[in-house]
C-alpha cells in the first residue's frame, strides 16, 4: 500500500510538472505572437521614431553632447531601462539619428534638382547640389549636417564599425548621387573625361572642407563664409575637369 501511494503521488507531481511546463510554453508562444504581430510592430517603430525626433530636437538645442540617456529619459519621462528596450545603446540611437540627417539631406538634394529635371543641364544639377549642402549649414537644418559631417571629417569614431556599417551606404548613396550628376555632364560633353566617383568624393571632400572652415565665420563672417568658399571650391573644380566658358560664369 506503501508503495502504490508513492506511485500515486510521483504520478501527480509528474501531472503538476508538465502541466505547468506547457502552460508556461503557451505563455511564452503567445507572447512571442503578440510581440510579432503588426500592431505591436507598428506600435514599436513609432515609439522608436519618437525617441528619435527627440534626440534630434535635444541635438537642435544644445548640441550632440546633450544628448544622452539621462536626458532623453527626462524628456519623455521613460526609465533609462525603458530607453533601453528601444536602442540598446547610445551608439545605435545616434546610428539611427545620423540616418535620419542623411536622409533628410538626399530630400532636399532631390527637391532642388527637382525643378532642373529634363532640362539636360548637369552643370546646373551640380551647382544646385552643392548650393543645397552649403545652405543647410545655417537655419533649422544645421544640426543634421552636424551628424553627417561627424561621419565625413570629425577624427573621432562616435560609432563602431559593425553599426556604422549599417549607416555607411546611406551617406555613400547620396554621395553618389552626385557621381551620377558629373557622369551625365561627362557624357553631354559639358564636362571632360574622367573618372566620374573620383571627381564625385573629391567634390564632397571640397564641400565639406568648406562647411568645417565654416566654423570660423564668426570671427570673420565674409571671409570665411561656407557657402562662398564651397561655391568657390566647386567652381575651381568645374574649371578643371573642363567646363565650358559659358558654364563656369556665376
Amino acid at each position: 500500500m506503501h508503495s502504490q501511494n508513492e506511485h500515486s503521488r510521483t504520478i501527480v507531481v509528474a501531472v503538476y510538472v508538465n502541466t505547468l511546463y506547457f502552460l508556461n510554453m503557451a505563455r511564452e508562444i503567445a507572447a512571442s505572437a503578440a510581440e510579432h504581430s503588426p500592431r505591436v510592430r507598428r506600435k514599436r517603430l513609432e515609439r522608436k521614431e519618437f525617441i528619435v525626433d527627440t534626440a534630434m530636437r535635444i541635438l537642435a538645442e544644445g548640441g550632440l553632447e546633450k544628448v544622452t540617456v539621462g536626458r532623453l529619459a527626462k524628456e519623455l519621462d521613460y526609465t533609462p531601462g525603458a530607453l533601453y528596450r528601444y536602442f540598446p545603446s547610445m551608439e545605435v540611437l545616434l546610428a539611427h539619428m545620423q540616418r535620419r540627417a542623411i536622409a533628410s539631406l538626399h530630400k532636399r538634394i532631390a527637391e532642388a534638382l527637382a525643378p532642373l529635371e529634363g532640362e539636360g543641364n548637369e552643370i546646373a544639377k551640380l551647382r544646385a547640389a552643392a548650393e543645397c549642402y552649403l545652405q543647410s549649414t545655417a537655419g533649422d537644418c544645421a544640426h543634421e549636417l552636424s551628424l553627417i559631417s561627424q561621419m565625413l571629417a570629425s577624427p573621432k569614431v562616435l560609432i563602431g564599425d559593425p553599426i556604422a556599417t549599417e549607416t555607411a551606404p546611406r551617406l555613400v548613396a547620396l554621395m553618389m548621387l552626385v557621381e551620377q550628376l558629373i557622369a551625365r555632364a561627362q557624357d553631354e560633353g559639358a564636362l571632360s573625361p574622367g573618372l566620374a566617383r573620383e571627381r564625385a568624393i573629391q567634390l564632397w571632400a571640397s564641400l565639406q572642407g568648406a562647411v568645417a572652415l565654416g566654423k570660423l565665420s564668426r570671427f570673420d563672417p565674409e571671409l570665411f563664409s561656407a557657402q562662398s568658399v564651397g561655391q568657390g571650391l566647386l567652381e575651381n573644380l568645374l574649371i578643371a575637369w573642363g567646363a565650358p566658358q559659358e558654364a563656369k560664369k556665376g
